[in-house]
């Protein structure tokens, strides 16, 4: 789930469901965190969009990548929304993976299987603004 494409506002709003819930991270250093407030920790898909429409006034980078994931980059913070059955399809197995050992069976199965998510880029590339 690495290819991110240039989406015009047009296509940015095609892809986002008024109807889900996204799953917000913020990039913390080198991870993507939940925020701390569980009332931010997820947005209904109109949330989203109103998001992403007034990211222009902050100069942030819009990325659309694979099956609906969006990320907005600034110069300081990074936000990324995930639709909500894509991040339980993606990281509800590692749940279970949070009591295995990197020495057992299930912790190298975990390790394995676990998903490679998008980062954003630090204002490079072709994006809409």
């Amino acid at each position: 789930m690495t290819q991110t494409t240039a989406a015009s506002a047009a296509e940015i709003r095609a892809a986002i469901d008024f109807e889900s819930e996204y799953v917000v991270h913020a990039r913390d250093g080198g991870a993507w965190t939940h925020p701390e407030a569980a009332e931010h920790r997820t947005l209904h898909g109109i949330d989203v969009w109103h998001i992403v429409r007034r990211s222009r006034h902050y100069s942030a980078d819009v990325r659309l990548f694979e099956r609906g994931v969006l990320t907005l980059a600034s110069a300081t913070a990074a936000l990324r929304f995930m639709p909500a059955a894509i991040y339980e399809e993606y990281f509800s197995s590692s749940d279970d993976c949070e009591d295995s050992t990197a020495d057992s069976e299930a912790g190298a199965a975990c390790a394995a299987t676990a998903p490679t998510m998008p980062t954003p880029p630090n204002a490079q590339g072709r994006t809409r603004r």
